[in-house]
């Protein structure tokens, strides 16, 4: 690479701020390709700075010192990750403790802002702009409150209630196991499965040993149920993921509305009781496809978990098989 061009495309960066590949080759007359290659070398040469958050798929190039300018950047983030930049940036450090489980995979996936470090054990993150002295400082009042305040009520028996981010941590090791167990090893263990029969007097023999075959039919019975609701309602089935819990299946849909045609994540459950952590669970998945979320059951939602659908969950929507 030339030393001129080189010089050009920082000159440019410097009086600009961070800039894209495109803008770079539109300054220099060259094709983006060329400009990205320019871009690479003073990065490797480590006089350019890459993000690691993105523009329509393409990163922008900074000089050192021009941190606070990758702000430029918010506006093309999804809707939790910006939340997430503009509540550390107002706090300046966030503990791992305090944060829910969300918030925590943004901060983790947010290099570029969000800065972690350990303190006493602990995990924070603090505003890439903040110095490192006063962020350990701020974790330290934060620690030293925490200490003080559970001295303060250490008296108070009081139950507490369990938190949506409590909800979303228990949804989180749920979903987890599930994913890494295999579904014959699941199939193989419902044999073991003792279930008792509904109608039954107390203390009679009311235990039986369903077959594999009747959960596989039961199973079946509900994806076929819910695929003819689908066909009535005139959805559109996108995508059909792998069931990996008995009697629950996830799809991307879309349904034609007013305003256009809208896409969802929805999961359709086979329970007769939907409680909070079904909520979670559902919303959680959702988030990861990056999709509002539609829940389908057959089922009715206990009185915590209506609470939290109105409350927490807002743009979650929670649909009866009708």
């Amino acid at each position: 690479m030339g030393d001129d061009i080189g010089e050009q495309v920082l000159s440019f960066v410097g009086q600009n701020g961070p800039a894209l590949p495109s803008e770079v080759a539109k300054f220099i007359g060259k094709d983006i390709l060329i400009a990205s290659a320019i871009l690479s070398e003073l990065v490797s040469r480590k006089v350019l700075k890459i993000s690691k958050a993105k523009i329509g798929g393409s990163p922008v190039y900074y000089l050192p010192g021009q941190e606070e300018m990758l702000e430029r950047l918010l506006p093309f983030m999804n809707e939790k990750d910006r939340q997430t930049c503009i509540m550390l940036k107002e706090r300046g450090v966030i503990g791992e403790e305090e944060a829910d489980p969300l918030t925590r995979v943004s901060l983790k996936s947010l290099p570029d802002f969000a800065i972690p470090f350990q303190l006493e054990g602990k995990t924070y993150w603090r505003w890439h702009l903040l110095p490192e002295g006063e962020a350990a400082a701020r974790a330290g009042q934060k620690i030293a409150g925490k200490e003080f305040r559970r001295s303060e009520n250490s008296a108070a028996a009081e139950k507490p209630k369990i938190s949506i981010a409590q909800s979303i941590e228990s949804a989180i090791t749920s979903e987890a196991k599930i994913i890494e167990e295999h579904p014959a090893k699941k199939r193989t263990a419902s044999k073991k499965t003792i279930v008792k029969e509904e109608g039954r007097a107390e203390g009679s023999k009311a235990e039986t040993t369903p077959s594999v075959e009747s959960y596989d039919k039961k199973t079946s019975d509900f994806l076929e149920h819910t695929r003819r609701f689908f066909k009535e309602k005139g959805v559109e089935v996108l995508e059909e993921f792998p069931s990996l819990k008995k009697g629950q299946h996830d799809f991307r849909i879309r349904i034609e509305g007013t305003l256009g045609s809208f896409e969802y994540f929805c999961r359709a459950r086979d329970k007769k009781t939907i409680n909070e952590d079904d909520l979670s669970s559902a919303y959680l998945r959702a988030q990861m496809n990056g999709l509002p979320c539609i829940l389908l059951t057959d089922g009715r939602l206990t009185k915590r978990a209506s609470e939290m659908l109105r409350n927490e969950f807002k743009n979650m929507v929670v649909k009866n098989f009708q």
